[in-house]
């Protein structure tokens, strides 16, 4: 009897620690994204940070993420844009404008369906379908699958966007590496690790247990 005490104690506690998105957003693979419908790319950037103003549009690193975030949210799609991070930049190489990541300033460099690659800041198409082309790069995805950046009027409407959650808060970690609460008797916590902090979310009526390590009942929290 003891021992099933033992194993249902640590079953709930790695339940309680699993995070919790803020708003409408959905863990995929560790993080958190939100896929909506805007009437502009600014409509989608602030329905985005209204959540967190932490918050980007999305910036696809490489086919892991690409291909867990699609089919996540492949049932929800109807059109066959959604805007992402990406813009057109200033530079000019060869005659032609660097792609880039509007919160990294990075250049896009994943070429999706292209894995092998590098495209350097050059792998968005100078199309939008019917729509207008233009300054904001959209995930576009053909009618045999296949998927592509597009450069689309940043003022196009109906198109879907793709949110994600920050890797990487400006939050001053007290320690280095550990876990640590926002505030008093709060659900949004800290992962630390090397002074840099990731923002985790605790289950629905739960708060950061920061002495036990992880989410607990509010009654089981000084102070709550």
């Amino acid at each position: 009897m003891k021992m099933f005490l033992t194993f249902a104690s640590v079953l709930l506690a790695a339940v309680m620690v699993q995070a919790n998105c803020p708003g409408d957003m959905e863990v995929v693979n560790g993080k958190c994204y939100l896929f909506g419908m805007a009437s502009s790319k600014a409509d989608a950037q602030k329905q985005c940070t209204d959540i967190d103003p932490e918050n980007h549009l999305w910036i696809v690193n490489d086919i892991t993420e690409m291909e867990n975030v699609m089919a996540h949210f492949s049932k929800k799609l109807v059109s066959p844009w959604a805007w992402t991070d990406g813009i057109r930049s200033d530079t000019i190489e060869e005659g032609h404008n660097i792609w880039a990541w509007a919160t990294s300033g990075n250049r896009m460099s994943y070429y999706p369906d292209h894995p092998s690659q590098e495209c350097a800041g050059t792998c968005v198409t100078e199309d939008c379908g019917n729509n207008e082309v233009g300054d904001c790069a959209t995930m576009s995805m053909s009618g045999t699958g296949e998927r592509s950046y597009q450069a689309c009027a940043c003022d196009t409407a109906g198109l879907q966007f793709i949110c994600e959650s920050p890797d990487e808060v400006s939050w001053t970690c007290p320690e280095d590496n550990g876990f640590f609460a926002s505030g008093p008797c709060s659900d949004l916590w800290y992962n630390c690790f090397n002074g840099h902090a990731t923002p985790e979310y605790c289950g629905d009526g739960l708060v950061f247990n920061e002495s036990a390590g992880y989410c607990d009942y509010p009654e089981n929290v000084d102070g709550c």
